[in-house]
């Protein structure tokens, strides 16, 4: 039986042009009262799209069967460029 996979997907574009920016790192953050927790790393590829995986076992370790809501963060030279917190999982 194959493990249960969870997906967050996103694309980084830019506001003039429209085409995706490559080569950002994106980083997801489970946001608590009292503390933020990281999610996950990874960076976008040519087209501007990121994706974070998580196996079933590590998503209910990480937000205990309950409604989330995530701050996603883009730098670039590690700079933080770009936050949204409008994320919802359920």
């Amino acid at each position: 039986m194959a493990k249960k996979t969870f997906r967050i997907t996103g694309r980084v574009i830019d506001q003039k042009s429209g085409q995706g920016v490559e080569g950002l790192k994106v980083e997801a953050w489970d946001k608590d009262l009292l503390f933020d927790d990281l999610v996950g790393r990874t960076e976008t590829n040519t087209d501007g799209f990121y994706e974070f995986k998580f196996c079933k076992s590590y998503f209910k370790e990480l937000f205990l069967d309950r409604c989330s809501h995530l701050l996603l963060k883009a730098f670039s030279n590690n700079i933080d460029i770009k936050r949204t917190d409008n994320v919802q999982l359920v």
